[in-house]
């Protein structure tokens, strides 16, 4: 569930949204997601603070994707040290292919997930798949499920 508004407004809409996840109990089945800075800072406060489960998943916004993709690229990712459940991305980024064997190696070495966004192609959901993607957010559900249903045939 991506909260789009930023300020205030997002932080609410936050609330609202955890209200619903303790409400229906799926604090382990949706992952909420912004690209607002003060949003990721408020969930990562929210987990520290042991205010909502550990089971809590939220994806970051834009700098830690940032930070975790460089330090990777580097060797380094060892020293990426947010907290959280998976990264989702589009495929390419300011030019730089995100959407890599590699980085997507990267990501499960620290027991994370990626997902890619907004994949309506199918040759770029094979890609994914075949990359070991773990998610794929589509405008087209039907295409995307004719897609795994013959993958490997």
């Amino acid at each position: 569930m991506e909260i789009k508004q930023s300020g205030e407004i997002g932080l609410r809409a936050l609330s609202a949204v955890i209200e619903l996840l303790e409400k229906h109990d799926a604090f382990d089945r949706v992952v909420v997601a912004s690209f607002h800075e003060e949003l990721y800072d408020e969930f990562q406060r929210l987990q520290k603070a042991g205010e909502v489960p550990a089971e809590f998943m939220y994806s970051p916004a834009y700098a830690a994707s940032i930070e975790f993709f460089a330090l990777q690229m580097l060797g380094m990712d060892v020293f990426f040290g947010d907290e959280m459940c998976v990264f989702q991305l589009p495929m390419e980024e300011y030019g730089i292919k995100l959407a890599t064997r590699g980085f997507v190696k990267a990501v499960h070495k620290h027991n994370l997930a990626v997902h890619f966004w907004t994949i309506n192609d199918v040759e770029d959901m094979e890609y994914l798949i075949e990359i070991g993607a773990d998610g794929i957010m589509t405008d087209y559900p039907h295409r995307l499920k004719e897609v795994y249903d013959n993958y490997g045939k």
